[in-house]
């Protein structure tokens, strides 16, 4: 007699056994799901590398799923479950089978796929790792799982890249995370396999099955949540993604735990995102521009932290962000951001640098400040809006739509609330008066991790140029919605005064305000060029973000122009004739300052409250070539 262990399957699972002719009358084999009794007179044993040989048969180890002796095995306790293809489903390839359990995929286009056969049955919640065997000809950087159904791209993940092989490799993918963000493995649910992006890519796979997490991949999976670092004051809770340029993915009170944030991918977070000139970049199909952001890029390319700091209420971290829609890191950028908790409150101190080589200069664009994602269940959106801010006078209440819609709050801060007000979170960003928000989906996939999600971003309007750094604070705050406006009222109350009361004017946009017979390009930081093509040329200006101060009646401008032409302003709304001043704007090649009083107008029409705009009539009739900058009313 001797005693022999066997590790079956590479699932860790160890069995030890007297094997003996004279002790052993039966043996049960689990290979493939199906429970074979073997009498013992056929029984020899011998393994050969991955190979058990019992009798006259041969099974890979990684077919079978245990041994038992003179009892048989419950089904419930099989280890692994075998995936095959449903051969129908293929696209983009030529694919065939080479023998049990084996395929040969050739891609034959863009956007080769094929799908499993759905589950008979619900898969045990630890079975979650995805092992196959393959041999590959050409570098397949985008491995990529759908988790069906439904079948969507925001039930998709890139798993990782695969290297060319002759030799027959095995691959293991963790799926734990997204069996859990996508609430998948119930019967009838399938995977979808998307082999890379590119024709000519022959895959030869084998033994696809879904088993359970050996003890060394339990161990790595909570090794990788290693990279959410928290602070908390014992009143509020906040996290931090390392993987992701130390974004905050988690804000909560310390005694409920209640995640209000959504970071279901590397756009959503509280993070730092900026805007620039086009640059050829997709994101789906849509053109995108220069954006880099904190978080990562939209295939999941994470950020890099350069340095870390944390203690028990603060945090620091130093990184290098990421293309959104190009999915790679931009080292001439760095992000820096500061984090303290005090009371209810996060105080975060943000700075971006476009300072190393290779930094570029962008045009003047929309900037969030930050970006804000929040859980779908959040759903009113309320702010001040009116002509009293700091006064406790009445908040405007209201839950946006899909997609983007514009909004001014006059005291600067906003927070997505419950419908009864009596949960939600708040972000004030000093000198903001305008704001961008959205909620995405139906209601369906909600929480931190939920497809859906309620957005907002405080904005700026600037030009990223070569060599810029910013530099601005934000404050974070959780309770009901008395709680975040007194706390706000109380941050507010110790900013500067003479900044607070007297804000630094802003220039008027030209662009996607209206026009009429007339072209705007814009051709540098609050600039533009205008070219009337027709009779009544003109152009709105964009609104006033905060109402005008009395003494503010000058407005002032920089142009050239290649002929002269009658200048006319509407003090708007409404834009009537009533409203309106002209005047002669002289030809210039050079460019020339004009101030012009409108402080007669502003008594007049009542004009200059948040909200207000101006129309532009540049001339008559077409051929007007007119290059204005830097208006603004001072």
């Amino acid at each position: 007699m001797r005693n022999r262990k066997l590790i079956l399957g590479g699932v860790g699972l160890a069995i030890t056994a007297l094997i003996s002719a004279a002790s052993i009358k039966n043996f049960y084999l689990w290979h493939d799901g199906m429970h074979n009794q073997v009498a013992s007179n056929v029984m020899s044993y011998q393994q050969d590398g991955a190979v058990l040989k019992i009798g006259e048969e041969c099974y890979s180890i990684d077919e079978v799923d245990s041994i038992t002796f003179d009892t048989p095995v419950s089904p419930s306790n099989m280890p692994r479950t075998r995936m095959l293809f449903d051969t129908g489903s293929s696209h983009d390839m030529k694919l065939r089978s080479s023998g049990t359990y084996s395929y040969v995929i050739t891609t034959t286009g863009s956007d080769p796929y094929v799908s499993t056969r759905p589950l008979t049955r619900a898969l045990p919640e630890d079975s979650c790792i995805l092992t196959f065997e393959y041999r590959l000809n050409k570098r397949m950087p985008r491995f990529k799982v759908y988790f069906a159904t439904p079948l969507s791209e925001e039930r998709s993940a890139v798993l990782g890249l695969l290297e060319p092989t002759n030799l027959w490799q095995r691959a293991s993918f963790d799926l734990y995370a997204h069996r859990t963000a996508f609430e998948w493995g119930r019967a009838g649910h399938y995977l979808r396999l998307d082999p890379g992006e590119a024709p000519d890519v022959t895959l030869e796979i084998r033994n696809i099955y879904l088993r359970r997490a050996t003890a060394e991949e339990i161990a790595a999976r909570e090794a990788a949540t290693d990279h959410f670092k928290y602070i908390d004051n014992g009143k509020v809770r906040l996290g931090v993604d390392m993987q992701r340029g130390g974004s905050i993915f988690y804000f909560a009170l310390s005694n409920e735990r209640r995640n209000l944030l959504n970071h279901r991918d590397e756009g959503r977070f509280i993070q730092q995102s900026y805007y620039g000139e086009s640059d050829g970049t997709m994101w789906g199909n849509n053109p995108w521009t220069w954006n880099p952001i904190q978080g990562g890029g939209c295939d999941g390319t994470c950020a890099q932290v350069r340095s870390f700091e944390i203690a028990d209420s603060s945090l620091h971290v130093v990184s290098v962000p990421v293309h959104w829609a190009g999915n790679y890191l931009m080292p001439e950028l760095e992000m820096e951001e500061t984090i303290t908790l005090k009371d209810s409150v996060a105080h975060l101190h943000y700075t971006f640098r476009n300072t190393g080589p290779g930094a570029t200069s962008h045009p003047t664009a929309m900037q969030e400040m930050p970006a804000v994602f929040v859980d779908y269940q959040l759903d009113h959106l309320v702010f001040y809006r009116g002509m009293h801010p700091w006064e406790q006078d009445v908040l405007c209440d209201t839950v946006p739509g899909w997609p983007n819609e514009s909004f001014s709050r006059q005291e600067e801060w906003a927070a997505y609330m419950k419908a009864d007000g009596s949960l939600g979170l708040g972000v004030y960003t000093p000198g903001t008066v305008q704001m961008t928000a959205y909620r995405y989906g139906h209601g369906a996939s909600t929480g931190e991790s939920g497809d859906d999600c309620s957005y907002f971003a405080p904005l700026r309007y600037f030009a990223v140029e070569k060599g810029l750094t910013v530099e601005y604070d934000a404050y974070v705050t959780i309770g009901d919605i008395a709680q975040i406006r007194a706390r706000f009222y109380n941050i507010h109350e110790c900013i500067d005064p003479d900044w607070r009361n007297h804000p630094v004017a802003e220039y008027f946009s030209l662009l996607g305000t209206g026009q009429n017979n007339l072209t705007v390009k814009q051709t540098g930081e609050d600039c533009y060029t205008i070219e009337t093509t027709g009779g009544d040329p003109y152009v709105f200006t964009s609104e006033l973000p905060y109402p005008l101060m009395e003494e503010q009646h000058t407005l002032t401008f920089e142009y050239i122009c290649n002929q002269q032409i009658r200048f006319e302003l509407f003090f708007s709304p409404p834009t009537v004739a009533e409203r309106s001043m002209q005047f002669t704007l002289p030809p210039s090649a050079e460019w020339r300052s004009m101030q012009v009083d409108i402080a007669a107008q502003r008594a007049a029409f009542s004009w200059g409250n948040f909200g207000d705009y101006l129309r532009l009539d540049t001339g008559d009739g077409p051929g007007t070539v007119l290059q204005i900058r830097k208006l603004k009313v001072e």
